[in-house]
């Protein structure tokens, strides 16, 4: 461990989930870039089978050090995720001050095997609850997220409560409405999602669909090919498709290019770096409750809307496009919040506070956490045998 002050505080993150463009990803990424490199020597472990080359270079060219590991026959259980065969350890330097790692919940190789180093989890998902006495400060990325957690038994006394630290790029603006013979005076409505169809949601397109006419149109950037499915299968004329990317400059091109960000996502949201690039160029946002996650409420403060169904969603569509005094205050009120929650210098004065108290005190109530290993188990498994129950 780190004793003496003037050494720089050496950190490993350990990204599971390689070195892709999605939130959790994202998430681990700017904090690597961004920690100040005369205090912090920070080592970027990631798995091989997923990596994004401009990411390697961003991180490369701010002073982190890259470091691939392999894992092969991986197996997820409501508990644990195990691996079969991996080159971790192989690859690991048993260096560090502080391991930082980003979760669904459940523990994962290889932080079950790293003992006597304080891990930081971030969650991202939740899966399960993770109790493991080297588990010294969880963060938070929404109050959903730590409600639904410590229902599930998670330890309260590790909660630390953070947002994704955001630092837009500068890009080169590709104008999409031009690209696709929207008019200018068009107004646009739109998202950005990865492909997955887990988590394609009907009601941005079902809603627009109701409201459509020749001086609005739909960008859908990314996203399930269900998006394209229906709206052939709703007749929709003004909807427009970007192929999924992680390009700065065709990410940001869009968010310029439209109004109003549509959100929509099946499972909903713990907390979204989709909605808060959104946020810092000034759209409004419409957003829906899911069953599943809601983090995403806790963004919409006079910047929007959040609703229960298609119906809804299309009434607040009007209600953006019809009124233009609404819309700018809205408008102003998204720029306020992403400065407020995903400023990338106040959340890192954030985030280096909690590894300041993790370097103090690494691992707090000591006798509770040898506790709160086993409640925390008996508490999650209670909860997914009700769920079961609950499906059948």
């Amino acid at each position: 461990m780190q004793n003496n002050t003037s050494e720089k505080i050496r950190l490993a993150i350990i990204a599971s989930g390689g070195l892709a463009s999605a939130g959790t990803q994202k998430f681990l990424q700017m904090i690597a870039i961004n920690l100040p490199k005369d205090k912090y020597s920070v080592d970027f472990y990631y798995t091989a089978d997923n990596k994004d080359d401009s990411k390697a270079k961003l991180l490369e060219e701010n002073g982190v050090k890259l470091i691939e590991f392999h894992v092969d026959g991986v197996k997820n259980h409501f508990y644990k995720s195990t691996a079969a065969k991996s080159d971790f350890f192989d690859k690991w330097e048993k260096k560090y001050d502080i391991v930082q790692i980003a979760t669904c919940g459940i523990s994962g190789y290889p932080i079950y095997k790293i003992k006597n180093i304080p891990v930081v989890d971030s969650l991202h998902y939740i899966s399960g609850v993770n109790n493991d006495y080297n588990i010294s400060r969880v963060m938070q990325i929404s109050e959903f997220s730590q409600n639904m957690w410590l229902k599930r038994g998670g330890d309260k006394s590790r909660c630390v409560m953070v947002s994704h630290p955001m630092k837009m790029e500068n890009f080169e603006f590709i104008d999409f409405r031009k690209k696709f013979g929207i008019s200018e005076d068009a107004f646009v409505y739109g998202f950005h999602q990865r492909n997955s169809d887990q988590i394609f949601s009907d009601i941005p397109l079902k809603a627009f669909k109701k409201i459509e006419t020749d001086k609005n149109a739909f960008i859908v950037c990314g996203g399930s090919k269900l998006y394209k499915k229906q709206a052939k299968d709703l007749g929709i004329k003004n909807v427009y498709f970007i192929d999924y990317t992680s390009d700065t400059n065709i990410l940001y091109s869009f968010l310029k290019s439209i109004d109003v960000y549509a959100h929509g996502r099946k499972d909903g949201e713990l907390n979204s770096t989709a909605i808060a690039e959104a946020l810092y160029f000034s759209k409004p946002v419409i957003t829906h409750y899911s069953t599943a996650f809601n983090g995403q409420a806790e963004v919409i403060q006079g910047n929007g809307f959040i609703v229960n169904n298609a119906d809804e969603y299309a009434e607040k569509m009007k209600k953006l496009e019809s009124d233009k005094d609404f819309y700018e205050e809205c408008s102003k009120a998204s720029k306020k919040i992403f400065y407020e929650k995903y400023d990338v210098n106040s959340q890192l004065e954030n985030i280096m506070h909690i590894y300041d108290g993790v370097l103090q005190n690494p691992y707090p109530h000591k006798i509770h956490r040898y506790i709160s290993k086993y409640t925390g188990f008996i508490r999650n498994t209670l909860y997914l045998v009700k769920t079961k129950l609950l499906r059948k």
